[in-house]
């Protein structure tokens, strides 16, 4: 499987054209979209990204979504958020934005849920717009802003990868634990990330 992740989006024209330009050039089978489609809206972006490249696109809010975004995402069919999704031999979790302000408040119930349930001999690929803390999380130098939720949802379901976005500025793939952390950075910069998963490895690189 080949997935394209982007983040960050804010209802930019720039984004749509990174996405359509990286879809065309690398094919990949489903576009992951880590929140942040819009900046507080319009809703009616949802209907643009849906339409990326004719590429099926998985996607889960960040903090700058409204409820009209989201439920626009769910009428279109590209939301997984707070479930867990197969694509080919890989389990996809949406982990929205769940919280207020910049306080990220944790799992919801139904994704709890959905992780425990799950065939676990199946490699995990967590899709969360908030990072972990500590890995691909630091706005400036000393100042983090991951959340202690995602590190304890990734030491207790130890994914294959951790795929996220929020911090702009914190762009960049880490290995650790076994697990591959990606923040792609903002696709309204024009930037993606490209990760693929054959053969029992997990591989990712920065586009």
């Amino acid at each position: 499987m080949k997935f394209l992740l982007v983040s960050d989006l804010h209802a930019s024209a720039r984004a749509l054209e990174a996405i359509s330009s990286a879809a065309e050039e690398h094919k990949p089978d489903c576009i992951l979209i880590a929140g942040d489609l819009t900046t507080f809206g319009p809703a009616g972006f949802a209907d643009e990204v849906a339409l990326l490249g004719n590429t099926p696109v998985m996607a889960v809010t960040g903090n700058c979504d409204t409820p009209d975004v989201r439920e626009r995402m769910e009428a279109l069919g590209i939301s997984i958020i707070d479930r867990v999704v197969r694509a080919g031999s890989v389990d996809i979790a949406g982990v929205p934005w769940n919280g207020r302000k910049r306080i990220f408040d944790g799992a919801s119930e139904a994704l709890v849920s959905a992780l425990g349930t799950r065939d676990k001999s199946r490699p995990l690929v967590i899709l969360s717009h908030c990072p972990a803390l500590g890995v691909l999380d630091e706005a400036a130098p000393g100042a983090q802003a991951g959340s202690q939720h995602i590190t304890d949802i990734v030491h207790s379901e130890k994914p294959a990868a951790l795929l996220s976005g929020h911090v702009h500025e914190a762009r960049g793939i880490v290995r650790s634990g076994g697990t591959v952390f990606v923040n792609a950075g903002p696709a309204m910069a024009g930037n993606a990330a490209l990760v693929t998963f054959a053969r029992g490895k997990l591989d990712a690189v920065l586009l």
